[in-house]
């Protein structure tokens, strides 16, 4: 099998150590090299990736998901381990665009009110929990 291993040496510079040019294996024709999971880069697309969440937004399941881009025929091929692993990162990050919206207004609202109290609970990128109060309540719980 070929191999390069290059190495960074003391003197601030990557130097070629090793290199072995022949090959111990046929090398694939280019139809079969698509099918190599370094080449399968379609569900990394970030029009792909709309698209999933799109169809998932309107209820489809991964395996209807994974039929419909693979349909589109446009050199488009991703598998449905792809997918489900691409809605469940959605899934992690639960906070999405209304809750950044929310925090935002929040912020805003600490701004111009200093007795205005926000705080936010996040778990490895997922919000656990919110807390607010307005100047009044605090008032009043304190009172």
């Amino acid at each position: 099998m070929a191999s390069l291993i290059v190495r960074w040496r003391q003197h601030g510079k990557w130097v070629v150590t090793s290199f072995q040019e022949e090959h111990w294996h046929t090398l694939d024709t280019l139809r079969r090299a698509k099918k190599h999971h370094s080449h399968n880069v379609s569900h990394k697309n970030p029009l792909v990736k709309n698209l999933m969440d799109q169809l998932h937004s309107y209820g489809y399941g991964p395996l209807r998901i994974t039929k419909a881009i693979n349909g589109i025929g446009e050199n488009t091929s991703v598998t449905m381990q792809q997918v489900v692993q691409h809605l469940r990162q959605d899934q992690m990050n639960n906070i999405g665009s209304k809750g950044v919206l929310v925090t935002a207004h929040f912020h805003k609202q600490m701004q111009l009110d200093p007795n205005f109290y926000f705080v936010m609970e996040l778990d490895t990128g997922t919000s656990r929990s919110m807390l607010w109060t307005d100047s009044r309540a605090r008032h009043e719980y304190f009172t």
